[in-house]
């Protein structure tokens, strides 16, 4: 992973992913290098409080154009395809792919968790 060190570096990269992954960290995945052009795999983590950017486990692949939320305290990368991802920091890999897919291939979507019992009744969907 290349690090990235100017202000204006940073700002392309941030456009992509970010997420706080607690309370002084910023994780950043995926994405699009505006020098190449080329989709990454990368991963890095921004810690605020030392203003440093340090290398995290790379997506099992490229991708670029999906989302990552937060269900649970478990980071999910969502899109950028139909593929899944959920971030598992503890793992050798720390990206796992789920097996799961989205049934419609999606890039740049809105995704957000809502809690089951803010979702309209399922049956009332099926009529």
């Amino acid at each position: 992973a290349r690090f990235l060190n100017d202000d204006l570096n940073v700002r392309k990269f941030l456009r992509e992913q970010r997420l706080i992954i607690s309370k002084t960290e910023v994780l950043v995945a995926g994405g699009i290098d505006y020098d190449c052009p080329c989709v990454l795999d990368y991963t890095e983590i921004y810690d605020i409080e030392k203003n440093v950017w340090t290398p995290g486990p790379s997506l099992p692949t490229t991708i670029s154009g999906g989302r990552i939320v937060v269900a649970n305290e478990v980071a999910y990368f969502v899109g950028g395809g139909a593929k899944m991802f959920r971030y598992v920091p503890e793992s050798v890999e720390g990206w796992i792919e789920l097996e799961t897919q989205l049934q419609i291939s999606r890039w740049n979507m809105g995704a957000l968790v809502v809690p089951v019992q803010s979702l309209p009744s399922c049956s009332r969907l099926n009529e």
